[in-house]
């Protein structure tokens, strides 16, 4: 499983990783601090996971969906955030593609979402 991780805090993408590394659910992680970046590999390969923070300067999340919609074959997306704004999750669930809503920091459990779906 191919997994691209989408967020401007380079700790953030760190520990993710190596949580996803540690328990073995990627085959490959890579990582992505600038969301206009991971819009662009996108023309050159395609992700089975996309972890796709929010809050970031430049291109955020909501723009980076948003661009996504115009595409095919868009990978599902999970949305990691520390927020636990209800609005976030009913608006973020509601765009196409994105398969849930998971906090930071991504647990052992969470990664169960990823794999099961």
């Amino acid at each position: 499983m191919i997994i691209w991780h989408i967020d401007d805090d380079p700790i953030v993408l760190e520990i993710a990783s190596r949580t996803i590394r540690r328990n073995d659910i990627g085959s490959e992680v890579r990582t992505f601090e600038d969301a206009r970046k991971a819009l662009a590999a996108l023309d050159k390969s395609t992700p089975d996971i996309i972890l796709l923070d929010m809050d970031m300067p430049g291109m955020d999340g909501w723009e980076f969906l948003e661009a996504l919609a115009k595409r095919e074959n868009v990978p599902p997306i999970f949305i990691l955030t520390a927020s636990l704004d209800t609005a976030l999750t009913e608006k973020a669930l509601k765009m196409p593609n994105v398969k849930g809503l998971l906090t930071k920091p991504l647990t052992i459990k969470d990664l169960a979402t990823l794999v099961i779906g």
